[in-house]
């Protein structure tokens, strides 16, 4: 406490954990979710050997046909995972984390969407999503970066 630590739960440290855009193991990550989907190609070591190289680079050859996207929901809605992701009324993805920021006070949701071969993440963010959280459909504002840190100038210093 003399250095102003505070206790934390685990809801926070969740909403950081998404703020920043960090993947979770088991919800953002997984089996049926790839690197390459969670966005996370940079850190595929693809000179080395490892269990499914293969599909994996088969995958990057043929593009991936879902991407991992972090949204802004306005206002307050409590949102924790597998909601389903809208565009034009049509189920297009889920979500796979939720979470209220502990530093930006703003909700944020993480969610695979499909996509078209060979669209950027530009191109994924200029459509119009909406997330239905228990019943009610909000607005879901696909961000290009993290909201926290964008840079990780935090984490360097």
């Amino acid at each position: 406490r003399s250095r102003g630590a505070r206790p934390m739960g685990h809801f926070a440290v969740d909403g950081c954990r998404i703020e920043k855009g960090f993947r979770h193991w088991g919800h953002d990550l997984g089996p049926d979710i790839s690197p390459l989907e969670a966005g996370l190609e940079s850190a595929v070591a693809w000179d080395t050997e490892f269990l499914g190289k293969e599909a994996l680079a088969r995958q990057k050859a043929e593009g991936v046909r879902r991407r991992a996207v972090i949204f802004e929901l306005p206002g307050r809605p409590l949102i924790l995972h597998d909601e389903p992701i809208l565009e034009a009324g049509r189920v297009v993805g889920i979500t796979t984390s939720g979470a209220r920021g502990a530093r930006t006070r703003r909700t944020y949701a993480l969610g695979l969407v499909g996509i078209a071969r060979g669209e950027t993440l530009s191109e994924t963010c200029g459509r119009s999503f909406m997330i239905d959280v228990a019943g009610a459909r909000g607005p879901a504002i696909p961000l290009m970066r993290p909201p926290f840190d964008p840079r990780n100038e935090r984490m360097r210093s």
